[in-house]
């Protein structure tokens, strides 16, 4: 009985707990540091793709300036466990944008979530934001919602819960989009971008933090194999103390 009882204990608190463990990666430019800076731990770190002269530190907050039409700059993280379809996640950051100028669909910056299978990004112009094709050159639906993004900065959060894709602007109650999952272009990327400037066209804003967090969900069997052990430890519990 003992043996039984160890077992389950073993179960239930080493075995079922690795599938769900949870991965958060922030950046906050009070830090004075580029999210690129060497002395950022390994998990936080982003990596600089293309033109790294674009990013500069101005008053504890990241400056993202592409001057050249052929250009840009990428800030990203692909050394990342696969971000799943059956995940929920959510990443936000805190952004203003100065100026910007691109051909066909224009806008400054996008940013945001690439998963193994959809393109989860979010483009920022002056005047609107909405959710990116993967060309960058229309918005996902057609759907966008208009506000000036350049009077300061703001909060956008975008959170994954089961099947709804739902983007919030600095209160987090009430979306101002929210789409199906399905809805997003396909994608196997696998990658956090916390901020990018786009080839063809201008840009220049700041950002003065990010933060992406991710709690997988177990799978059904997942369920069953916890609910097992946390059986076996109350049947264990139970005649220890029957036979008492």
């Amino acid at each position: 009985m003992k043996r039984l009882f160890i077992i389950s204990i073993l179960w239930v608190f080493f075995i079922t707990p690795s599938v769900i463990h949870a991965t958060t990666i922030s950046w906050d430019g009070t830090t004075g540091l580029l999210p690129s800076d060497p002395s950022i731990k390994p998990q936080s770190r982003f990596e600089v793709v293309n033109y790294a002269s674009y990013l500069s530190m101005n008053d504890k907050y990241l400056n993202i300036t592409d001057t050249s039409d052929g250009l840009e700059v990428d800030l990203i993280k692909d050394d990342i466990a696969p971000i799943l379809s059956t995940d929920n996640w959510f990443y936000q950051v805190e952004l203003r944008m100065n100026s910007h100028s691109r051909p066909k669909l224009d806008w400054g910056a996008d940013l945001g979530v690439a998963t193994i299978d959809k393109w989860a990004m979010i483009v920022i112009s002056s005047d609107f934001i909405g959710f990116e094709s993967a060309n960058g050159n229309s918005l996902v639906n057609g759907c966008s919602y208009a506000m000036d993004t350049t009077d300061g900065f703001h909060t956008y959060r975008v959170s994954k819960i089961d099947d709804t894709i739902s983007l919030f602007v600095d209160t987090f109650d009430i979306p101002v989009l929210s789409i199906l999952y399905g809805d997003l272009e396909a994608s196997d990327w696998n990658h956090i971008r916390l901020a990018a400037s786009s080839g063809p066209g201008v840009c220049d804003y700041d950002v003065k933090k990010f933060k992406f967090h991710s709690t997988p969900v177990p799978e059904p069997t997942s369920i069953l194999l916890f609910a097992v052990g946390l059986s076996l430890i109350g049947s264990a519990n139970y005649r220890q103390n029957k036979n008492k």
